[in-house]
């Protein structure tokens, strides 16, 4: 290190002294916080920053505890360097605080791996550092690389450590990945990226509080790093929090290249103090590979909010259009009461067999519009934003924890100078869903081989044009027709490793016990026993199928502790690049007509987009008055296109 550089450490140390010794203990940790960047520096300033911290101790009240667990932190940490680092046996700047000798680290001492803290309620205090079962101290580098092949992904667990200042009522969120499993009062999704990936952490609040500055920060993945720092963010607990009907906290989302890649979540109060969360919140891995490729013209991404009654979300949208939005803006979105019973009330009206034509195109749009009321404020600002401004807008990418409400119908109305219009979101744009904790979907899908499952009902159960769909199916992409279907025989064609597969059959979505699609001989495929087949997520790893569910409600799905349940949930987490499913019941000859239209154009237009054929297919139930056709999702990337 330069002569210059030593100098500008010293000061800082001095500086952190002198704010320690006023009082002034979050401006003091900063700046001690600020020199732990690298293994190189740590190393030589360890003793300075022990005696620091200590003059800490004999100047902050109540925060004793803390400090000393600090202390030793520092000590594991410099124990761990000394093997790939030369360290210095003495203080580099001056001698140490006269009431405190400076203390070596001693080889033989036993050091926990763990340090829990005491809650301490309206004070300043450290909650970060002692958080849990925290393995390592603050700062923007561990003392390990991360061995391995710089091509391979690396996994890192989010942490969100929270300073709180009582007195100003502004709370300090900092943001890091490392290898440490998730502490108390945490809970989120790993992060997986390659070495080299950008990714952007973007904080997230409930309006209890407002962030100050920008909302966003951003690293470059390091292989030879185990701590990936993002810096610091400044959020304001605001005055008025009396009427605000939800329960207070704080988020992180990560993203690359406007793609969910992790999230860390806390409650806390209203001081920043974070709360604990319960042990049923599991987190799934999101692995994120950088991809290349123009991105959607708009993107929303929807995570539940810590406090997850099935009413409050965090809404992040981004647009590579507007300037505002690039880097993404976030807002709340509270719902009324819980998503699936407001779905289900929209769909009991357009579903009524007895409803006719007029009356049903009538009852879309009715509840096309009081979905774009009920969608989140941040969306409908981006949106008519694209709209009066010119903007291109062809493509949008629907990533969501929230797993019921149909963004495809929703009609957008009240913009500006009170623009309303009578076609929903999904005729007249390119749309793409994906689930929030999965890979992100390719863009190019390459089909080579079919399997197609088509039960052989009897009674009044039959269906009428499954055997020629099947046919169909196999005459355009060749394979191998199963039926009857058993639970067994899916297991073993699926564990074939086949690049499309097709389901025409019935299903069933019951939201206690998750959905179904009914065998022959009685039995079922759930949602549940088909994430159990052992080594298919293997299988699905090498061919990553597309998935065609041509059944009655199975593209919808359910919460559930792991994330949003249902078929086309479970076949995007084993490793689907696409799934298409009707989210209601669909007539038997429209379903067939989709199908074999769908096909044929992956066949004929191999550069078209998937998503933008089921955009024309939607189109057709605001001219027919045939709800079937405004029942298929396409779950992939509203960009992607078969090879």
């Amino acid at each position: 290190m330069k002569v210059d550089e030593l100098e500008g450490v010293a000061q800082r140390i001095d500086e952190a002294k002198r704010l320690a010794e006023a009082g002034d203990l979050l401006a003091a940790f900063s700046l001690l916080d600020q020199l732990q960047v690298s293994d190189e520096t740590f190393a030589l300033v360890f003793l300075d920053l022990v005696n620091a911290y200590r003059i800490m101790l004999d100047h902050v009240k109540g925060q004793q505890r803390a400090l000393e667990a600090l202390i030793e932190q520092l000590h594991i940490r410099h124990a761990s360097i000394r093997r790939t680092v030369s360290g210095v046996t003495k203080p580099v700047f001056g001698d140490p605080s006269p009431n405190h000798e400076s203390v070596e680290p001693d080889p033989k001492h036993s050091y926990p791996t763990g340090v829990r803290r005491r809650e301490i309620r309206g004070k300043d205090y450290f909650p970060s550092p002692f958080d849990g079962e925290q393995t390592q101290p603050l700062g923007d580098a561990l003392p390990s690389p991360i061995a391995g092949d710089d091509q391979q992904p690396l996994e890192f667990i989010p942490h969100l450590d929270l300073l709180p200042n009582v007195s100003t009522k502004k709370i300090v969120a900092r943001v890091f990945l490392d290898q440490t499993k998730f502490r108390e009062g945490e809970f989120g999704e790993p992060v997986v990226a390659r070495p080299g990936s950008k990714v952007q952490a973007q904080l997230v609040t409930t309006p209890h509080f407002e962030i100050v500055g920008s909302a966003h920060r951003s690293c470059t993945i390091s292989s030879g790093q185990a701590r990936q720092a993002f810096g610091d963010f400044l959020v304001r607990t605001r005055v008025d929090t009396a009427k605000i009907d939800v329960e207070p906290a704080i988020s992180v989302l990560f993203t690359v290249d406007d793609r969910p890649s992790g999230t860390v979540k806390r409650r806390v109060d209203l001081q920043g103090h974070p709360l604990p969360v319960g042990d049923e919140l599991k987190p799934d891995t999101v692995q994120f590979v950088r991809e290349t490729g123009d991105k959607a013209d708009l993107t929303i991404t929807v995570m539940s909010n810590p406090i997850n009654d099935g009413r409050q979300f965090d809404c992040v949208v981004s647009s590579p259009h507007l300037p505002t939005f690039i880097n993404g803006k976030s807002g709340p979105w509270n719902l009324s009461e819980r998503s699936e019973a407001i779905v289900a009330k929209f769909m009991q009206g357009f579903t009524d067999p007895a409803t006719k034509a007029s009356g049903l195109i009538a009852a879309l749009r009715g509840a096309g519009k009081e979905l774009f009321d009920a969608s989140p404020a941040v969306f409908q600002e981006a949106f008519w934003e694209l709209m009066t401004g010119g903007k291109p807008l062809v493509t949008i990418a629907i990533v969501s924890e929230e797993p019921f409400i149909p963004w495809e119908l929703m009609v957008p109305n009240g913009g500006p100078d009170d623009v309303d219009k009578d076609t929903p979101l999904g005729v007249d744009y390119t749309v793409g869903r994906w689930i929030f904790k999965a890979k992100a979907a390719r863009r190019s899908m390459t089909i080579s081989d079919s399997r197609v499952f088509a039960p052989k009902y009897s009674g009044r159960l039959v269906l009428g044009m499954a055997e020629a769909e099947a046919d169909a199916v196999i005459k355009v992409f060749p394979g191998k027709i199963i039926s009857p279907v058993s639970f067994d025989q899916i297991a073993d064609e699926m564990l074939g490793g086949p690049s499309l597969i097709h389901f025409v059959c019935h299903g069933k979505d019951d939201t206690a016990n998750g959905q179904f699609i009914l065998l022959d001989d009685d039995q079922k495929l759930t949602d549940t026993n088909l994430r159990g087949i052992s080594g298919l997520a293997a299988a699905f790893k090498t061919k990553a199928p597309i998935v065609f569910l041509n059944a009655c409600e199975v593209g919808r799905g359910n919460p559930s502790l792991v994330g949003p349940r249902g078929f086309a949930a479970q076949f995007i987490k084993l490793g689907a690049q696409a799934v298409i499913a009707p989210l209601w019941s669909v007539d038997d000859k429209i379903a067939h007509e989709i199908a074999l239209e769908f096909y044929d154009q992956v066949k004929k237009q191999p550069g078209r987009r998937l998503a933008e054929i089921f955009k024309d297919i939607r189109g057709r139930a605001y001219k027919s008055g045939r709800d079937s056709y405004a029942a298929y999702c396409f779950f992939g990337d509203p960009l992607a296109v078969a090879a």
